[in-house]
Parts: C-alpha cells; sequence; structure tokens
C-alpha cells in the first residue's frame, strides 16, 4: 500500500484513529557543528497493538521501534515514527478527515513547508524565530 493509492475510506480510518492515539511534535535537538539548535516536525504513535503500527508504516513509511515496557507489569509498546517531509505528505493526506488535531495539524503542515524552503544567513534568523514560536505554539495546544 502507497500513501499515494489510499481510499477515501482508509485515509479516513487512519485519520480517526490518529486523531486518537497520534501525537504531532516539532522537536527542538542539539547536533549543528555551530551549535545552534534545530527543529523538526515529528509524527507518533504509541501503541501495544504492533500489527496496527505496521499498517501506518505500510501505508505512509516511518519506521516502527519497540518493544517497550514503561513499567514491569505493563504490556510491551511499540512506537511509530516519521519525521519531516515524510510527517508532512502524513499531514496532507489525512487534513481533511481529522476532527481533534485540525489546529495542531495546520502547525505542522505550516513549519515544515517552511522548513522547506531555503533562505540565505541573513533570513535564517528570521526563519529560526519564526520555528521557536512554532514550537512554542505546539506545546501550547497540547495543554
Amino acid at each position: 500500500m502507497s500513501p499515494y493509492k489510499l481510499t477515501k475510506d482508509e485515509l479516513n480510518y487512519y485519520a480517526g484513529f490518529f486523531d486518537g492515539e497520534g501525537c504531532i511534535m516539532i522537536q527542538k535537538k542539539q547536533g549543528r557543528p555551530d551549535g545552534r539548535p534545530y527543529r523538526i516536525l515529528n509524527i507518533a504513535i504509541s501503541l501495544t497493538n504492533l500489527n496496527i503500527l505496521e499498517d501506518f508504516k505500510r501505508a505512509f513509511g516511518g519506521t516502527v521501534h519497540g518493544a517497550y515496557k514503561s513499567k514491569e507489569h505493563y504490556k510491551d509498546k511499540w512506537n511509530w515514527q516519521i519525521f519531516g517531509n515524510k510527517a508532512l505528505t502524513f499531514l496532507k493526506l489525512i487534513y481533511p478527515y481529522l476532527r481533534l488535531k485540525t489546529r495542531e495539524a495546520e502547525l505542522g503542515i505550516e513549519f515544515q513547508e517552511r522548513a522547506r524552503q531555503h533562505c540565505d544567513i541573513a533570513l535564517r534568523e528570521g526563519r529560526e524565530a519564526i520555528q521557536e514560536a512554532q514550537y512554542i505554539l505546539m506545546k501550547e495546544l497540547k495543554k
């Protein structure tokens, strides 16, 4: 199954599932040679049902990691994640079917579309300031 050949019913299913169980994040990471942080769009779902996460991986790409236990007596859980432009594609595909995470999806789409634009050093500071504001807003949307 390809992200470009999903039916409306399939996209509706994935969007509904993601609305309830998924997470849209703008993560701040360290790692640039000059020490400046960078931000990345991250989409994730954590579940105890590996089969559903494998379905998401087949449909949209990304990776499945696990199994993890938060506590000894908890079931194993797995995580499905996609980043950057793949996350953008995922959000654009499911956006029309979302009900709960529409504002977070809009912000994630806006963030990643802006991140894809190349800019010269003179504009970099402004873009980084916008990304920081989007990072803070995404955290606020989760409260």
